[in-house]
């Protein structure tokens, strides 16, 4: 979605969002349309920045969201850099926002701004390809210590998230789409595609689920 047509589409809600939570003078720009519409959120007085998203109707429920929120809470308590929330004025995680141009009803959620490169920008640019192998030791290193994190942690009851296993990943509907019917791809290409897709469902079926126990 072009830049005009997303602003378009959703700014005015994304502002009425705002306006739930303890941002003064709030100030908002577009970031980024994925699965959420993404928006960096100013303070006018403070100058401190934060994200608001749009988030996807039908992507994540309202049970999935809190859940993440649990987990980043998580992650944060084992010395990771993983988004604070900000709640709403009424202690709300999240607020039910209309977007009268699309006609839908999208949870809005607050989380301070953290400041950063995107990897994907970094790699297309050929001046800093000397600086990559560094990214890719840091982004392993950060992968590590959520693992580490995750093995020891055990969530709370009502805890509800997707599951990225085989068939989220790589069954015949994975939480990302059918990856197999990209448009670029030949009849050979898609060939190829689905017999890789059939190789790694399999051999990640044959994973536990559970870690290995220490007895």
């Amino acid at each position: 979605m072009e830049r005009d047509e997303a602003e378009r589409l959703f700014l005015a809600a994304a502002c009425e969002a705002a306006l739930a939570f303890p941002v003064a003078e709030p100030r908002l720009t577009l970031v980024t349309v994925s699965e959420n519409v993404t928006f960096r959120l100013t303070d006018g007085m403070t100058r401190e920045d934060w994200v608001l998203r749009l988030h996807r109707p039908g992507y994540n429920s309202a049970a999935e969201l809190e859940a993440e929120r649990v987990w980043t809470a998580a992650l944060r308590a084992a010395g990771l850099a993983a988004p604070e929330p900000l709640p709403a004025r009424d202690g709300r995680a999240f607020v039910l926002q209309p977007v009268e141009t699309t006609g839908e009803i999208r949870l809005a959620g607050v989380t301070r701004w953290i400041e950063g490169e995107v990897l994907d920008d970094l790699l297309w640019d050929p001046a800093r390809a000397a600086e990559r192998p560094g990214w890719f030791a840091r982004l392993g290193a950060l992968v590590a210590r959520t693992h580490l994190q995750s093995e020891t942690w055990t969530p709370p009851e009502g805890f509800a998230r997707c599951r990225l296993d085989a068939d989220g990943l790589m069954g015949p509907t994975p939480r990302w789409g059918p990856f197999w019917d990209h448009a670029a791809l030949t009849g050979e290409d898609r060939h190829l595609v689905l017999a890789a897709r059939d190789a790694l469902h399999a051999r990640l079926s044959a994973l536990p689920l559970t870690p290995p126990s220490s007895a």
